[in-house]
């Protein structure tokens, strides 16, 4: 059985919300898959999480929050960097800016320079709120994130791949599998038909 995990959704789409939920009930009954109107809400939601949550939006929804070019912090909605000083606060807006921009560079040092800290420090303080390095999270967020784009849009593989970050299609395959245990088109095709026989 696989673990118990919390789901936040964002769509304009109630239909395709429904048909996630669906999917991860049937795979995982114990879940938690709550609905959010817009991004900012989905992180004041995984904030409210005392373990790591999962988000899931599709495409329209993630352009809208980024072409505001604004990035909010999980502990400060509208601020556009982190409280100095607070460590939970500093991890979590690493995680936010983690997940909206999962095709850009999130090398250490890039990130650490959005809160000013050492690439060093930014590891051993990620790890010790987190219970996972900052690569692992990364690498969960982008395979979570592509697991729900097979799920839900028609795009060839080689293109998700760059969407979520990986720039060769065969290591994003390779990644996946060590993952979930199957091939994205597996993946893809296993899910599909789950929808299609909760319809």
């Amino acid at each position: 059985m696989r673990q118990k995990k919390k789901y936040v959704v964002v769509s304009r789409r109630k239909d395709l919300y429904d048909d996630i939920r669906g999917v991860i009930l049937r795979d995982s009954p114990a879940s938690d898959v709550i609905n959010a109107v817009n991004l900012k809400e989905a992180f004041r939601i995984l904030n409210g999480f005392e373990e790591s949550g999962v988000l899931l939006t599709d495409v329209d929804a993630a352009e809208e929050v980024l072409k505001t070019d604004v990035e909010y912090s999980l502990y400060n909605p509208d601020a556009e960097t982190p409280a100095r000083g607070n460590s939970k606060n500093e991890v979590a807006f690493i995680k936010m800016y983690i997940r909206t921009h999962l095709d850009d560079d999130l090398s250490l040092n890039s990130l650490a320079q959005k809160i000013s800290l050492s690439p060093n420090y930014l590891c051993v303080l990620f790890r010790k709120v987190e219970g996972i390095s900052v690569r692992q999270f990364i690498e969960n967020a982008r395979l979570e994130r592509a697991a729900y784009m097979l799920t839900t849009e028609n795009a060839l593989m080689s293109e998700i791949a760059e969407r979520v970050g990986y720039r060769h299609c065969s290591y994003f395959c390779k990644m996946f599998r060590k993952h979930y245990g199957t091939t994205p088109k597996h993946y893809r095709k296993m899910h599909t038909k789950a929808e299609r026989t909760l319809r």
